[in-house]
């Protein structure tokens, strides 16, 4: 079915976009694919990022380095990636230089312009995310074809704003005939086609070895090892007799292996409404069977190995800053889903915590690799475990059942969405939070600045509540090391805490 949902997809978007700029004939071009749409948006956004970059440069998308960030964005695997570069080519909205690099051209920004000042409540990456949970959607049977695909008839229908072309500059308005009238070129650079194919089959081959040896390690440790001192405190706090569900929910939501466990088991237990609270999994629970669970958790000082516990520890802490950060955030915010939003900040680096726990031979390849190489923690990623983290706890949140917009929260956000509306808190603040963590120990470089700037930008933040926000977090977070008896470095946990 995945073919013809895209298609159909496709087609709904075209013919809401031209009737918005007063086209209602078919006209022989806008051939314009979704995974097109992703590929220039980013694009876009590169050049936006290389402009403000000044002196310090940022490298330009290449096809390899464009297919990663198409992958993380939400764009199907399914998807012919090579045909999506070579017909964007072809249609002139790119050019690629001979270092394989890419440049924008002036009717590929025509054609951004126009979708932003058509849809400007669903800006750039925003829209890609829309189709992408509707493909998501009718894949695994939450929704039907028919019903997903009126809703989304209805909602470009609703959403999309009348362009009057004739008040557009002139340059403008020509580029858009020319996008509507060219039909589309044929395809034939087999060189970008024969490049992604061996990198996506090598890739793939690595993150299924990576799922096969992570799955296996599952079988015999259920649950992720929680911290000694709290592993103590909820135990003992469960067979209490007089207990309250809010003493025992505040210990859980002090250790994110312990609130990744109860999430987990809550969500095994529910076939009808996901859980993203812990207040709400330890209600779903009750009391017997969530003691019994309790009882199940395994103590941190179980790992043998120093370096491995160490590390684990570190992340641990790092998570804990990134929910303090949003619990102190959200305190003085008029928004709901306090807690699903804190949990949410808190278990941003939920992959990361999966393959350092089951899979540490790879996590301290990367790691290595990182520091050996001046690599990121992406592409280190993807060269030893085929995948990023990010991608790796969506999987792993997918296979759990989850709720859909903590999945979400979990990938690296590329929307710019603005405001302290609900939704968009919910999408960019555990992102951001994770990244304030590393920026707090100065582990960002130019690029993820930029894109720290852009989120804190996004929910209408100032430097004077950010500095404030950040030295009460890292203060909150050394009280709990001490009780913990850790001695944290804030340098070590920002590199950890760091999405790369």
């Amino acid at each position: 079915m995945f073919p013809m949902v895209l298609e159909e997809l496709d087609r709904i978007l075209k013919i809401n976009t031209l009737r918005h700029i007063g086209i209602k004939r078919t006209v022989p071009g806008f051939n314009i694919s979704i995974p097109m749409l992703s590929s220039l948006f980013l694009i876009h956004q590169r050049e936006k990022e290389i402009t403000a970059a000044g002196e310090d440069p940022i490298e330009r998308y290449t096809s390899e380095t464009l297919m990663d960030d198409m992958m993380d964005v939400g764009v199907p695997a399914g998807v012919d990636f090579a045909d999506t570069i070579n017909r964007m080519h072809a249609e002139n909205y790119i050019t690629i230089d001979e270092n394989d690099f890419y440049h924008e051209t002036r009717l590929g920004a025509v054609l951004v312009k126009l979708f932003t000042l058509i849809y400007p409540t669903m800006p750039g990456l925003t829209m890609v995310a829309y189709f992408n949970q509707t493909v998501d959607e009718i894949e695994s049977g939450r929704k039907s074809f028919e019903l997903a695909v009126e809703q989304v008839n209805t909602q470009l229908q609703v959403e999309g704003i009348a362009v009057d072309l004739t008040k557009l500059k002139k340059n403008y308005v020509l580029g858009i005939k020319k996008i509507a009238m060219t039909p589309a070129r044929e395809t034939s650079d087999e060189k970008t086609k024969d490049l992604l194919s061996s990198v996506i089959k090598e890739r793939e081959a690595r993150r299924e070895e990576a799922l096969k040896l992570m799955s296996k390690k599952m079988a015999d440790s259920y649950y992720l090892p929680v911290l000694p001192l709290n592993e103590q405190m909820v135990k003992k706090q469960i067979n209490e007799k007089f207990s309250t569900n809010l003493e025992v929910s505040e210990i859980i939501l002090g250790d994110v292996a312990m609130a990744l466990n109860i999430l987990k088991a809550a969500n095994s237990k529910s076939s009808k409404k996901t859980v993203g609270t812990i207040s709400h999994a330890i209600m779903l629970l009750g009391h017997e069977e969530l003691k019994e669970i309790v009882n199940r958790f395994v103590s941190l000082e179980t790992v043998e190995t120093p370096a491995h516990r160490q590390e684990l520890e570190n992340t641990y802490f790092s998570a804990f800053m990134g929910y303090r950060i949003a619990v102190n955030y959200l305190t003085h915010s008029d928004l709901k889903d306090f807690e699903e939003i804190s949990i949410c900040a808190m278990i941003h680096n939920f992959g990361q915590i999966m393959v350092l726990y089951y899979y540490p031979e790879a996590y301290f390849e990367i790691k290595g690799l990182m520091e050996e190489k001046q690599i990121n923690k992406r592409k280190a990623a993807r060269k030893v475990i085929g995948t990023t983290y990010d991608n790796m706890g969506v999987h792993f949140a997918r296979l759990w059942g989850f709720p859909f917009r903590m999945i979400e929260s979990l990938q690296t956000c590329y929307f710019n969405r603005v405001g302290k509306t609900r939704d968009n808190v919910l999408a960019n603040f555990p992102f951001c939070a994770t990244e304030l963590c590393a920026f707090a120990g100065g582990a960002l470089d130019k690029r993820q600045t930029l894109r720290l700037r852009e989120l804190i930008n996004s929910l209408n933040m100032f430097s004077r509540e950010i500095s404030t926000l950040i030295d009460q977090s890292w203060s909150d977070t050394v009280d709990f090391s001490t009780d913990h008896k850790i001695n944290l470095k804030k340098k070590l946990l920002s590199k950890i805490a760091a999405t790369g």
